[in-house]
C-alpha cells in the first residue's frame, strides 16, 4: 500500500473517533438542563451562568437550589389600595412555573397584609439561584427572562455604594480613580464566585446614541474614533435606556448621587465593554430591552430565609391567560447579598465600617427605589410575593 493511501486511512479513522467522542459533548450542551428529580443536593452545581442562552431561559437553573427549597405555597400580599392587575392574576404570573393556583384569601400574620395564597403543584420547579453569585438585572418590567431585580441592576447598586463612600468620607472620587476601581471590583466579584456585572439600555436609546455618534453599531464600535464618539455621548439622557439611571442623571440631587460620579461609572463600564483587548469584557452584561415601559404593578420579592442564599427568580413580562402582562420586580431582601459584597470591597480601601456603608446604602436605596417606581408605576398596585418553603434539606 502506498504511503499516501495509508495516511488517508489514518485521517479517516481519526475523524471517525473524534466524531464519536464529540457527539455526547455537543448533545449535552444543547440539551435542556436535567430536572430537579435527576440530581441530588449533594451534587456540585454547574459553573454559575455558563452561557447567555441558559442565563435567560426560565427554569434553566432550577436544579440544586429548587431541591434545597421545596415550596409549599406562594403568597401575594397587597400593599396599597390601587386597583388594576389583581392579586389572583399576579399569583398566576409569579407562580406560573411552580403551578401555584387555587387562590384562597388570607391575611398574612407576619406582615399584616391582605392577599391570596396559592398551593404549589410542582414544589421543586420554581426558579431559584444563589443571590451571592448571580447578577442583578434592573427592575424594568420589559424584561422577558427570569431575574433577580433591583433598580438600575448591578450598576445601579455600584453607583449607590460609591455614592455612600463619598458621603461618609466627605470626598470626591476622580474619573480616573473610578475607572480603575470598577475593574478592580469586577475582579473582586469574580474571586467571590460572581462572574457577571450587569447594565442595560433599550433599542430606542441605542438607536439615538448610534445616530448622534455617527456609528454603525453602538454596541460594537469598529475603530478608536467610533469608540471615543460613543463614550463622549454615553450619558446624555436620550442615550440611556434604563429609566432608573436616567432619573439619577437628570435629577442627581433628588437621588442623592453626584452627577459626575454616576456618569463616570456608566462610562467606565462602557469603556471596558468597548475594549476587545480587555479580558474583563466577557464579564460584563450589557442587555438591550425592547418596547415602551407599561408597568401594571410593582412586585417586592421576599426571599425565604430558609432557602438562603437561594432566591426565587421572577419573569417581569409574562403571558397570563393568553395576554402579555408586565410588572416591575424588586428583590429587596436578596439584594442585601450584593450590597454586603460591595461593602467588603470598598470599606478596606477607605477605612470605613461595613455597617455604616450598608446603612447608608439601604436608606438611600429605599428612597431612590420609591422615586423610580413613583415615576414609572404611578397609580399602579404594589404587592409583596412571599415564597413559603415546605422544608429545608
Amino acid at each position: 500500500m502506498k504511503w499516501w493511501l495509508l495516511l488517508l486511512l489514518c485521517v479517516l479513522v481519526l475523524e471517525e473517533v473524534w466524531a464519536v467522542r464529540a457527539e455526547p459533548l455537543l448533545s449535552s450542551q444543547d440539551a435542556d438542563p436535567p430536572s430537579p428529580d435527576d440530581s441530588s443536593p449533594s451534587q456540585q452545581q454547574p459553573a454559575a451562568d455558563t452561557t447567555p442562552r441558559r442565563l435567560f431561559t426560565p427554569g434553566a437553573f432550577a436544579g440544586e437550589y429548587a431541591k434545597l427549597c421545596s415550596l409549599k405555597s406562594v403568597k401575594i400580599l397587597k400593599q396599597d389600595q390601587n386597583t388594576g392587575y389583581n392579586t389572583d392574576d399576579v399569583l398566576k404570573h409569579v407562580g406560573k412555573y411552580c403551578g401555584a393556583g387555587a387562590p384562597t384569601q388570607i391575611n398574612d400574620d407576619e406582615m399584616q397584609l391582605p392577599g391570596v395564597e396559592g398551593i404549589v403543584q410542582w414544589r421543586t420547579r420554581q426558579m431559584f439561584l444563589p443571590a451571592n453569585t448571580h447578577f442583578f438585572s434592573c427592575s424594568d418590567s420589559r424584561a422577558n427572562y427570569a431575574l433577580m431585580g433591583t433598580p438600575g441592576g448591578d450598576i445601579g447598586e455600584v453607583i449607590l455604594a460609591f455614592s455612600a463612600v463619598e458621603k461618609l468620607k466627605g470626598l470626591i472620587l476622580e474619573e480616573q480613580q473610578i475607572n480603575g476601581m470598577l475593574q478592580d471590583l469586577v475582579r473582586f466579584l469574580i474571586d467571590q464566585g460572581r462572574p457577571y456585572l450587569y447594565m442595560h439600555s433599550d433599542k430606542k436609546a441605542l438607536e439615538a446614541w448610534k445616530q448622534a455618534a455617527r456609528v454603525s453599531d453602538a454596541r460594537n464600535p469598529r475603530t478608536v474614533l467610533e469608540r471615543t464618539s460613543l463614550l463622549q455621548r454615553a450619558v446624555q439622557p436620550d442615550h440611556i435606556g434604563c429609566h432608573h439611571l436616567r432619573n439619577i442623571l437628570q435629577k442627581p440631587d433628588e437621588f442623592g448621587v453626584r452627577f459626575e460620579l454616576a456618569a463616570s461609572l456608566i462610562t467606565a463600564f462602557l469603556n471596558v465593554y468597548f475594549d476587545p483587548a480587555n479580558h474583563l469584557r466577557r464579564n460584563l452584561l450589557y442587555i438591550i430591552l425592547d418596547g415602551d415601559m407599561a408597568d401594571e404593578a410593582v412586585l417586592q420579592v421576599d426571599s425565604p430565609k430558609q432557602c438562603a442564599p437561594g432566591s426565587p427568580l421572577v419573569v417581569p413580562t409574562e403571558t397570563v391567560d393568553g395576554a402579555s402582562h408586565s410588572i416591575a420586580v424588586n428583590h429587596y431582601t436578596a439584594v442585601q447579598y450584593f450590597r454586603q459584597q460591595l461593602t467588603q470591597f470598598l470599606c478596606p480601601l477607605f477605612n470605613l465600617h461595613p455597617k455604616d456603608v450598608l446603612l447608608e446604602m439601604n436608606q438611600r436605596g429605599e428612597s431612590n427605589m420609591m422615586r423610580t417606581f413613583k415615576a414609572s408605576s404611578a397609580g399602579k398596585p404594589s404587592y409583596v410575593a412571599r415564597f413559603e418553603p415546605m422544608r429545608y434539606n
